[in-house]
């Protein structure tokens, strides 16, 4: 009900009611309807619904404090930071570090798609992708060079139709059929004007 909300000063003048209001924020996420996760260089903060914090989550280091981007499965939020990977738990309201293949060399992660099943889409800057499944912990890897493509993709979407997009900021934005496992169609920029072409 965002109408019925009061305003919240979150300048430097409150930082001491609002400690993460001194730093850099990276992302907020919305855990539920009366809590917040607000990710920044310093950590990651859980707040109540008026921003309140009620538990500062830090590593000490930027390889973990410094989050990316998240992704909800469930009652698991992924949180991909510079340098590795996190899971908080929505119930238990704990976050821990995911050191197992493939998040123990599979980082950072910059974004996340849902698959088509129960699996989740996750990219990896800025040549690999792979399909995870949470439930068994199976994963596939797929590399951009080995498949005859440039590095550089930067974003996984769905689009209406349920088909699965790489952007990539230096060959275009590719379709990838998950059956084959192979691209279907590709839409590249031309050097002259900056328009996209379907080269398939």
């Amino acid at each position: 009900q965002p109408y019925e909300s009061a305003v919240v000063n979150l300048s430097l003048n409150n930082t001491t009611q609002y400690p993460f209001a001194a730093g850099e924020v990276n992302q907020i996420i919305a855990v539920n309807p009366n809590s917040y996760l607000v990710c920044t260089r310093q950590g990651i903060f859980r707040t109540d619904s008026i921003f309140t914090v009620k538990k500062h989550y830090s590593f000490g280091t930027n390889k973990y404090d410094w989050s990316w981007t998240y992704f909800r499965k469930w009652d698991s939020i992924f949180i991909s930071t510079q340098e590795g990977n996190l899971l908080y738990n929505v119930r238990t309201e704990t976050i821990s570090k995911l050191t197992y293949p493939p998040f123990d060399k599979f980082y950072p992660i910059f974004s996340f798609a849902r698959g088509k099943d129960s699996s989740i889409w996750m990219g990896q800057y800025q040549d690999n992708f792979l399909q995870y499944e949470p439930g068994t912990k199976k994963f596939k890897v797929y590399n951009m060079p080995a498949m005859g493509e440039a590095s550089g993709i930067i974003q996984l979407s769905r689009d209406n139709n349920n088909n699965l997009w790489l952007i990539s900021t230096t060959a275009g934005i590719f379709k990838f059929d998950e059956a084959s496992e192979r691209f279907t169609e590709r839409l590249t920029v031309k050097p002259v004007n900056g328009l996209l072409e379907n080269n398939i």
